[in-house]
C-alpha cells in the first residue's frame, strides 16, 4: 500500500515540475518511461518505506492475466517468482538504509529527482527542448 502511495507522489512531483510540463507530450512520456524506476526508489528512500520479504508459492493466474505475461515471461518468472532475485531485493534494502543515514532533506530530494528526470544522458527524446532546459 505504501509503495503505491510513493508511486503516486512521484507522478505528482513530475507533473508539478514546470519545465517538464513545457515539454512535448512525447518527450514527457519518454522521460517517465526511462526514469520512473530510479525516481520510485528515491521516493521509497524519502518516505522511509521499509519492507519485509515474504515467500509466496507462485504468481496467481489473475496476476499473470493482469500483467499480460506470455509463456516465456512465465518461465523466466519461475526462476525469480517475485520478479527480482533475493540478492537484488537485499541490495535495494541496503541502498535504502545507506540513504536514510545521509539524513537528506526534502529540498535535496527534489534536486535529486530533477537530476534523474532531466538526465542529459537519456536517449531518444524527440526534441532538443530538454537540452535547452539544461
Amino acid at each position: 500500500m505504501r509503495a503505491s502511495e510513493v508511486l503516486l507522489k512521484t507522478i505528482n512531483f513530475i507533473r508539478n515540475v514546470p519545465s517538464f510540463c513545457d515539454l512535448p507530450q512525447e518527450d514527457q512520456v519518454l522521460l517517465v518511461q526511462q526514469c520512473w524506476a530510479p525516481l520510485f526508489v528515491l521516493g521509497l528512500a524519502q518516505e522511509r518505506v521499509d519492507f519485509e520479504l515474504k515467500e509466496i508459492s507462485s504468481p496467481s493466474l489473475l496476476k499473470k492475466i493482469l500483467l499480460n505475461q506470455s509463456l516465456a515471461a512465465n518461465e523466466e518468472l519461475e526462476s525469480f517468482p517475485h520478479g527480482a532475485s533475493l540478492a537484488e531485493v537485499q541490495k535495494l534494502k541496503h541502498f535504502l538504509k545507506k540513504f536514510w543515514n545521509l539524513d537528506t532533506c526534502a529540498k535535496e530530494y527534489a534536486y535529486l529527482k530533477g537530476i534523474i528526470l532531466f538526465n542529459p544522458g537519456k536517449q531518444g527524446t524527440c526534441n532538443a527542448h530538454i537540452r535547452h532546459i539544461l
